[in-house]
């Protein structure tokens, strides 16, 4: 893919500097600002409600919090894609 046609220098995309990148491989991350953003769905919350289970069993967080992630101002949110900077979608615009 040339490097000039990807989502690091599309005028819709914006460098993600609060994730960690450490959780992933060096390339940069950032979000995808070509549509409104994403309403998060029923799926997530019921993922993110799995993921409180994992994390009381594990010692992580305590009963009272492990099923309350879904009733949180941040189970609502909405949200950009999130891309990697050499991604590209086929809605290319140059900055």
């Amino acid at each position: 893919m040339n490097a000039a046609v990807a989502c690091s220098t599309c005028r819709f995309w914006e460098v993600a500097n609060s994730i960690d990148a450490s959780s992933f491989d060096d390339r940069p991350r950032g979000a995808c600002r070509r549509s409104a953003p994403r309403a998060r769905s029923d799926f997530d919350r019921i993922i993110a409600d799995y993921l409180a289970v994992i994390a009381r069993n594990l010692g992580q967080i305590d009963d009272e919090d492990a099923f309350s992630i879904h009733e949180s101002e941040a189970a609502a949110e909405s949200y950009w894609p999130v891309t990697v900077g050499d991604d590209w979608c086929g809605e290319y615009i140059a900055r």
